[in-house]
């Protein structure tokens, strides 16, 4: 069924226009309802630009933007430029940001740095890391000591293994630190002094270690020391008594044993990180050398030799030995003079004291003389003394020669010496 078309509208359809102008989509009251979809007149029209809100291709009005509660649309041709601007002054107040907290950062960097804990730190990381160079450089020492060398400390035990540092206490130009470190099983605490030595970047006071003064290995050789005494099998010396700086640390001292005696091994624990300056309490290495039976018997055949010899002098009174006789008849001229050792002294052979081992008497022994005579008056006879005359020793055996045999040195006997009467 189609519509019925008025005289007017027919002729006026009979019309082509090119570009027709849409119908809007709407009814007059008394005629017929619009179709749903109008016919197309050429090409549709193009969409406005801009517009949010879009009616369709048939739409002939475009309906005002409505500004919308907290929102502004700015349409002015500056804009661009004013987010460009506003974007730099964001990144430029991020920057500002970032500096002051870099600047921040690196401030608390510097002042830890700079504190006397922070100067104390290189010492003890160089100890823990067993570094003799940075140790000696950290700790400004001056030393010779043939154990501050990385031979030597590489093979010390019981290094310090870890340590903490407490707050430091300033007074003026010097600052104290206490450190508690750990050695081996132990736990031990030390006080370490500083001093002010400047500024850095004026701001930061720069502290540096007093020199430390490291403490010693005390060594007593209880035997000859010529073959020389080794620590962590390094040659340090020949001395009978030494006192060698050390670093922190156990060290095991030795000293050759020979066919006459053996010398046991001995160790000491360095456990300070300076020298304090008290001796009292300290442990000496006491390297004490006890006899083989070797040399026990050239140590007696030493001493019984020495006695011998006393014996053998054909004189009154031997050189430098312990016994003699006083002439009570100055008129009786003496040939033949002979001493006879009636008993052996019986000795005794005590440790090493730091020259030798002594020897000394217990139990005296005796010994009698006899020889002949020419009187004045021109008689002749026999001379003997009146009681034996005792003969003790007193000396040290020293050492021993190459070829094995001990060495006795006996005391001067003057004024000392047992005496007795023909």
């Amino acid at each position: 069924m189609t519509a019925p078309v008025s005289p007017d509208d027919a002729a006026e359809g009979a019309e082509q226009s090119p570009s027709p102008e849409p119908v809007a989509n709407q009814s007059e009251p008394g005629s017929w309802p619009a179709p749903t979809e109008p016919p197309q007149y050429g090409p549709p029209p193009e969409e406005p630009q801009g517009s949010p809100y879009e009616s369709g291709p048939q739409a002939t009005e475009q309906y005002p933007t409505q500004q919308l509660p907290g929102e502004q649309y700015e349409q002015t041709a500056d804009k661009p430029k004013r987010s460009r601007m506003l974007t730099w002054l964001i990144v430029g107040g991020a920057a500002i940001v970032v500096l002051i907290i870099a600047g921040a950062v690196w401030a608390s960097i510097e002042t830890a740095s700079h504190t006397p804990q922070a100067a104390v730190k290189p010492y003890l990381d160089a100890l823990v890391k067993g570094d003799v160079k940075a140790a000696v450089k950290a700790g400004n020492i001056d030393t010779r000591s043939p154990l501050v060398t990385q031979k030597v400390y590489s093979k010390t035990s019981q290094h310090v293994t870890g340590y903490s540092i407490e707050p430091a206490r300033t007074v003026g130009s010097e600052a104290t630190v206490t450190v508690k470190y750990r050695q081996g099983s132990s736990r031990y605490s030390e006080v370490l002094r500083l001093k002010n030595s400047g500024r850095d970047m004026l701001f930061f006071t720069r502290w540096r270690l007093e020199p430390i003064t490291l403490p010693t290995v005390k060594i007593a050789v209880g035997a000859p020391a010529a073959d020389g005494i080794t620590v962590n099998g390094a040659t340090v010396g020949a001395e009978s008594e030494m006192a060698l700086d050390a670093l922190p640390g156990r060290y095991d001292v030795s000293l050759p044993s020979t066919a006459n005696y053996t010398v046991a091994d001995k160790s000491t624990t360095i456990s300070e990180l300076k020298d304090s300056g008290d001796t009292s309490g300290k442990d000496v290495v006491a390297l004490e050398a006890t006899f083989t039976n070797a040399g026990q018997h050239a140590a007696n055949d030493a001493v019984n030799g020495w006695v011998g010899g006393c014996i053998a002098q054909p004189t009154l009174a031997p050189t430098g030995c312990s016994f003699y006789l006083n002439n009570t008849y100055p008129e009786l001229h003496l040939s033949n003079l002979k001493w006879t050792l009636a008993s052996a002294p019986v000795f005794d052979i005590g440790p090493w004291d730091g020259h030798g081992w002594p020897v000394t008497t217990t139990t005296d022994g005796s010994a009698t003389f006899l020889a002949d005579y020419t009187a004045d008056d021109g008689s002749s006879g026999i001379v003997f003394s009146e009681a034996p005359v005792p003969v003790q020793v007193d000396g040290e055996i020293t050492g021993f020669d190459k070829d094995g045999k001990a060495i006795f040195t006996s005391i001067d006997w003057s004024g000392k010496a047992s005496q007795g009467s023909a």
